[in-house]
């Protein structure tokens, strides 16, 4: 954007890429998981400061509520790639930031495989 006044010009955003971090919290009681009990909201925090450690300023980090497949948690999904990351670890980071945002090949390992049945996540509160 330049000036106050002027739209941003979609051909040019801000964010060469948004990764949004599921943090949704469901009830102990609820029949399905969520991802905030796995310590989602800590992973995004972790996750956006090692993305600023490689100068990746062009790619922004945020919090985002249930992204669907809770049970595979904690989920994490790649804008504008519609690339989804479930079980992802703070162990994962150099690997999603270096093969993934920086050279442009999805992590396979990681990716949400849409053809299998979720397993249940554990609680990591």
């Amino acid at each position: 954007m330049n000036g106050n006044n002027q739209k941003p010009d979609n051909n040019n955003p801000r964010h060469r890429k948004h990764i949004f971090v599921c943090a949704n919290v469901r009830p102990a009681t609820a029949a399905k998981p969520s991802c905030g009990p796995t310590g989602s909201a800590d992973l995004r925090k972790k996750l956006k400061k090692r993305v600023k450690q490689y100068g990746l300023n062009d790619i922004r980090v945020s919090e985002s509520g249930c992204l669907g497949p809770c049970e595979w948690g904690p989920n994490i999904v790649v804008y504008p790639d519609n690339v989804w990351y479930n079980h992802v670890t703070e162990d994962d980071f150099d690997e999603i930031i270096e093969q993934h945002l920086i050279n442009g090949k999805p992590v396979e390992r990681l990716m949400t495989d849409w053809s299998k049945k979720p397993e249940p996540v554990e609680s990591n509160i």
